[in-house]
């Protein structure tokens, strides 16, 4: 007995698509410089340690 009380096991299948490909722009280039904002996102992935 793996169903919760008062719910159906019949109901739909919930989490089998695959995720949305994550966003490819900066919404923080839209109000700033982007080359200004892409030195600001390097120098943060080198502070974090991702090289």
């Amino acid at each position: 007995m793996n169903a919760m009380a008062g719910m159906s096991e019949d109901g739909p299948v919930i989490g089998t698509a695959p995720a949305p490909a994550p966003p490819s722009d900066h919404a923080a280039d839209a109000v700033f410089d982007p080359a200004e904002m892409a030195r600001a996102r390097e120098a943060l992935r080198r502070e974090n340690g991702a090289f």
